[in-house]
Order: structure tokens, then C-alpha cells, then sequence
């Protein structure tokens, strides 16, 4: 959901109805997915679980490595560790996090299409992407 905030001089700024960037993701994946077939629902989230599980971690690795290779200080054992730390808590967990999300709410939104034949209802479609994300979660521990 899109709003743009007024004041008296006019528009002042554009923002999301959605708070962070995991669940935006996953729901408008969801979206997208209950838009298509039961096919392409399942291919679109195979696609972005290879994206957002394999490609996106591995070239966040690759950036942790060459930042941590330019750190040639005294503290660069120290610095590396850091580094990956950062990396791995900021950027790697969170995306095979939502890979991981995208996969469920396409499959199941495939699996629902496939049987039922139809497209899921908007607050459906939500309360899905919810499952998924909090199922990713759980899946993850």
C-alpha cells in the first residue's frame, strides 16, 4: 500500500504502507505469484528462492572477502572476522531468509491454484505471505 503524505505546501514525501523490506518482499512475491498460473507461480518462486538463497549470498560473500582483503592493518585477522560478521548477520542470513519465504508462499499459492483453480482473495494472499515468513523462520532455527 503506497500513501503520499500532505501538507499545506503540497507533497512532502512518498512511503510504504509496509515496514521492512523482508515482508515487502515476500508479499509482493506473493503477488505476483497469485497473478500466474500454477506453473509459472511455482517457477517464479523456484526462480527467486536460486536468486535470493544462492546468487545474492554468494556475491555478498565475495564482497566480505575482497573488503576484507584490502584491510592489510595490524587488526586484519580482527578486521576479517568483523567483516564476515557483518556480512553474514546483515546481509546472507536475511536474503536465504527470504528465499526461503518465497519458495513457500509460491508453492503454496501453486499448490492452491493447481486444486482449487483459482486466485486467492487479497487478505488471503496476505495472511499467507505472513505463514511463509514466520514458517522461513521456524524452518531456519
Amino acid at each position: 500500500m503506497r500513501t503520499l503524505e500532505y501538507r499545506q505546501e503540497g507533497i512532502v514525501g512518498y512511503r510504504r504502507g509496509r515496514r521492512d523490506s523482508f515482508g515487502s518482499v515476500v508479499a509482493d512475491a506473493a503477488y505476483i505469484a497469485n497473478r500466474r498460473g500454477p506453473e509459472g507461480a511455482l517457477w517464479f518462486g523456484l526462480v527467486c528462492f536460486w536468486i535470493f538463497y544462492v546468487l545474492l549470498p554468494w556475491w555478498f560473500n565475495g564482497l566480505a572477502n575482497e573488503a576484507a582483503a584490502n584491510t592489510g592493518s595490524l587488526f586484519g585477522a580482527v578486521t576479517r572476522q568483523l567483516v564476515d560478521a557483518v556480512f553474514f548477520h546483515r546481509l546472507v542470513h536475511p536474503s536465504e531468509l527470504t528465499g526461503i519465504a518465497i519458495l513457500l508462499v509460491c508453492s503454496m499459492i501453486a499448490a492452491w491454484k493447481f486444486f482449487m483453480g483459482t486466485q486467492l482473495a487479497s487478505p488471503h494472499e496476505r495472511g499467507l505471505s505472513s505463514l511463509s515468513r514466520w514458517l522461513a523462520r521456524w524452518l531456519d532455527n
